[in-house]
């Protein structure tokens, strides 16, 4: 009797193995389709030509410390719409960037939502906007004084 039970396990286990054998396998043939996910909120973006017709809230800009190159011209500029274009030129070299996107504002703490990459930090004074890192801490180093946006 107990070699009945012994066999019926092994056959139980053994068609487990092929039927999830066989589900992993339809799912990397792209038959199942994944589980629906729900979709990120997205905050409509301007273009350039938009851009230029909002109001401005603030704008600042600086040189920001690159690691190839003498630095990164930034121009951030914060509209009332809660926008942001950001323009990064770095020097130098034959490369320019232009992002946009929606911000948010917490205490001092500017908060730039980017499509590729994570968020960027700033935190605010009256008369600048000084980069944080991705924890939202101050930069510390010998370059720590050179993250620092001053307003227009």
């Amino acid at each position: 009797m107990k070699k009945y039970v012994l066999v019926l396990l092994v056959i139980i286990f053994a068609a487990g193995l092929v039927w999830f054998g066989t589900l992993d396998q339809e799912a990397q043939d792209g038959l199942l389709e994944p589980a629906p996910q729900a979709q990120a909120e997205q905050t409509p973006q301007p273009s350039q030509q938009e851009a230029s017709s909002l109001t401005i809230q603030s704008e600042y800009e600086g040189v920001l410390p690159a690691a190839d190159c003498p630095g990164i011209k930034t121009t951030l500029t914060l509209y009332t719409n809660g926008t942001y274009q950001l323009q990064e030129e770095y020097l130098e070299r034959d490369a320019s960037f232009t992002q946009t996107g929606a911000f948010t504002l917490q205490g001092d703490v500017l908060t730039l939502e980017q499509q590729n990459d994570g968020p960027r930090y700033f935190r605010l004074a009256q008369d600048s906007a000084t980069m944080l890192d991705r924890s939202q801490q101050p930069i510390t180093g010998a370059l720590a004084a050179h993250y620092v946006l001053r307003k227009k």
